[in-house]
C-alpha cells in the first residue's frame, strides 16, 4: 500500500482488499495520520482518525534492542467522558429551625 497517495502499489497481492479499505476510510471520514515508515521502507502500522485536530504529534522512535520495527508515537488530545449529572439538594437536618416547624403544626 502506498500510503502517501492511499492507494495499492502495483505488485501488490490483495489489490482489491486495499481498494474496499480505502473506499471505508473514505466512506467514514477517517484520514491516516501516520505515512512514515516503520519498518525499513514499509509502513507497517496506521492511525486513523476523523478529528485529526486531537492529534498534535505523531512521530517514530527508535525500535528497542535489535528490533527493526520503530515505534509510534502519538499524543493525543482525549477527552474524558462521563455522565454529567445535575447537582441535588442535600438537607442538613442540624440547621433546621425545628421549633418554628413544630408551632406551625407540622409535627405533633
Amino acid at each position: 500500500m502506498n500510503w502517501s497517495n492511499e492507494s495499492p502499489s502495483d505488485t501488490c497481492r490483495f489489490k482489491e482488499l486495499y481498494e474496499t479499505f480505502t473506499e471505508n476510510m473514505i466512506n467514514h471520514n477517517l484520514e491516516i495520520l501516520v505515512k512514515i515508515p516503520t519498518r525499513n521502507n514499509n509502513n507497517n502500522n496506521i492511525l486513523l482518525t476523523n478529528i485529526p485536530r486531537h492529534v498534535h504529534e505523531t512521530k517514530t522512535l527508535p525500535g528497542l534492542g535489535t528490533s527493526d520495527h520503530d515505534i509510534e508515537f502519538h499524543e493525543i488530545k482525549v477527552k474524558r467522558g462521563g455522565i454529567k449529572q445535575n447537582p441535588r439538594q442535600v438537607k442538613s437536618y442540624k440547621k433546621a429551625n425545628w421549633s418554628g416547624l413544630k408551632k406551625d403544626g407540622h409535627f405533633h
